[in-house]
């Protein structure tokens, strides 16, 4: 302080004091300060381990797995949405069903449950589960039970 140099708490724990002698050369004090630089950085990857390790322990300590089986019944993450889509639908209204995992990591290999649709091969968070949701059954049509729609003309 005032022209002084401080002596801050981190000097402490690296003993960087300021040194009393000034009449060091050139190559003495590269040499110090390259050893104090790796003994800081030391310090720091140990430190940074111990902290990558707890935050590890914490977040697995709560994490749940969540595993589709073949024939779950799961709705598709609508990926066109984007931006602020307040009231759009987050999930694709036709549901589909797990066909099979691929080599035991997140990743589902689903197909339509109605219909002949494409396979599509998504990852677990692109996919909700949907069992709860009722199967709807649709009676089978006849080439004669379609309905025709008729026009309406109105005269201008």
């Amino acid at each position: 302080m005032f022209g002084r140099q401080p002596t801050l708490p981190v000097d402490l724990i690296l003993g960087t004091n300021p040194p009393t002698e000034t009449h060091r050369t050139h190559s003495e004090y590269v040499q110090n300060l390259r050893q104090r630089l790796h003994e800081s950085y030391t310090l720091a990857v140990e430190s940074s381990k111990k902290a990558g390790e707890r935050n590890k322990l914490r977040f697995d300590a709560k994490v749940r797995t969540a595993e589709l089986v073949e024939g779950d019944r799961v709705l598709v993450r609508n990926v066109s949405v984007r931006g602020k889509h307040k009231l759009a639908d987050r999930w694709e209204r036709l549901v589909h069903i797990v066909v099979k995992r691929i080599d035991g990591g997140p990743v589902y290999v689903v197909k339509p449950e109605r219909g002949s649709g494409p396979h599509h091969t998504l990852h677990r968070d692109l996919l909700l589960p949907c069992g709860f949701l009722p199967v709807e059954e649709t009676p089978e049509q006849g080439p004669g039970s379609s309905k025709a729609r008729k026009m309406i003309q109105r005269e201008i």
